[in-house]
């Protein structure tokens, strides 16, 4: 009977505030919202992870496995083929050099720009169109 009395008194109190009425009604509808919003982010993940993290690892996975099956075959390659080991170590030089420099350019002008995936796609496409050649 008591916490009837409280809460007819409650109710009496928000009708005649109207600013704690819309504090409560925008505190329910943020609380619906947000149980959808939960809903629909367990419909897009993938082994526990979000949609785009999982197709980020698996295309990471895949690139770094073609590369580094390429990287270790190339100095035996260009060894056959009558290179010196000192043009080897020159072109491997300059190889991680650029990938440095690119690496730095780009998460600077990455960072500057607030985006990340336009980055991610051209890295990611160069090195799917540059591989296969490396095969000829």
């Amino acid at each position: 009977m008591i916490t009837g009395l409280a809460h007819q008194r409650s109710e009496r109190s928000v009708l005649s505030d109207p600013l704690l009425a819309i504090a409560l009604t925008v505190r329910q509808h943020s609380k619906r919202h947000c149980g959808m919003t939960n809903k629909m982010n367990e419909k897009k993940k993938i082994f526990g992870l979000e949609k785009n993290a999982f197709f980020t690892g698996l295309t990471s996975f895949f690139t770094d496995t073609s590369t580094k099956m390429v990287y270790s075959v190339m100095p035996l390659f260009l060894l056959s083929i009558g290179a010196s080991k000192t043009t080897i170590s020159l072109i491997e030089g300059i190889a991680e050099s650029t990938a440095s420099l690119l690496k730095a350019i780009s998460g600077y002008w990455s960072d500057k720009i607030g985006k990340n995936k336009p980055f991610m796609i051209v890295g990611y496409g160069i090195t799917a169109i540059i591989t296969p050649l490396y095969i000829h």
